[in-house]
């Protein structure tokens, strides 16, 4: 928040004014450097609001008021509470994210996440010091599902603005049931959601060897899936977005990229939930 993924050069529009952000990739393995990544509030202290466990389950919410800080501020002049509660029950974890557009303006955004999982799934691999554990065989056969039609085109790693059917490829793109990585490596944006008759999408990452299977359900807040899953590190990142990779700069270009324009005194919530199960 407030955009998933990455921002071309670190500055977007928004209603006729151009604004700035630093938070940037400076050289090395990741294509896009120079691109502002990953928003502006992960590595902030957080308010923890409320922590209450039962017999039910477990819930900790925690806030961040945006405007309170000057570094994000600054590259982000929109007045904006960001909160954020983990609820633990029956064995499943959701997320529960609001954001209160507390200014006198629109503000733009979109929210996304970015979990990392091991490919491996069973006991004593953790990350991140148990990856070295897993082999590249193990890793090519977990298998992954990202329930999507299309991928968004890609420019070293931005959105060019057109949007490729998963069939065009089918071996690479269509991962609308499990099926093993191989040698396949991912950095892609996913959308055109399959969503079930109340609007939620489900993905996830089977280890054949356990038989375990995480997956990972957004509500139709959600319109984009990325999956990273670099070939070279046992690792799988399955990551629901509300738009797409500088979708900010995107709507500019009258292209429908999944960003939201938040009225003023307006409020958005999104849920996503986690869960560990077998599968046969």
């Amino acid at each position: 928040f407030p955009f998933p993924n990455r921002v071309r050069d670190g500055v977007y529009t928004f209603e006729g004014e151009t604004y700035r952000m630093d938070r940037l990739m400076a050289t090395g393995w990741d294509k896009g450097a120079g691109q502002a990544i990953h928003g502006l509030v992960a590595d902030k202290q957080w308010t923890v609001e409320s922590a209450v466990a039962d017999e039910n389950g477990a819930t900790v919410t925690s806030f961040l008021q945006l405007d309170a800080d000057p570094e994000i501020f600054e590259q982000y002049p929109f007045p904006c509470r960001l909160t954020v509660a983990y609820c633990l029950h029956n064995g499943a974890l959701e997320m529960r994210t609001q954001v209160a557009n507390t200014g006198s303006k629109i503000l733009p955004m979109g929210f996304g996440i970015h979990p990392w999982f091991p490919a491996a799934l069973r006991p004593g691999v953790k990350l991140p010091s148990g990856l070295s554990a897993i082999t590249s065989q193990e890793r090519g056969g977990a298998e992954v599902h990202v329930p999507a039609a299309a991928v968004w085109e890609l420019d070293k790693l931005m959105p060019t603005g057109a949007v490729i059917p998963v069939t065009q490829d089918a071996e690479m793109y269509d991962l609308r049931r499990h099926r093993p990585l191989n040698r396949r490596a991912y950095d892609h944006v996913f959308t055109e959601v399959v969503a079930n008759a109340e609007g939620w999408s489900e993905g996830g990452l089977r280890d054949p060897a356990t038989g375990l299977e995480i997956f990972i359900a957004a509500d139709g807040q959600f319109r984009e899936w990325v999956l990273y899953a670099p070939e070279s590190s046992p690792v799988i990142a399955l990551e629901p977005y509300t738009c797409t990779t500088d979708a900010v700069n995107l709507a500019q270009r009258g292209i429908d990229a999944g960003l939201i324009s938040l009225a003023a005194g307006a409020r958005w919530t999104g849920v996503i939930r986690f869960g560990l199960r077998r599968f046969e």
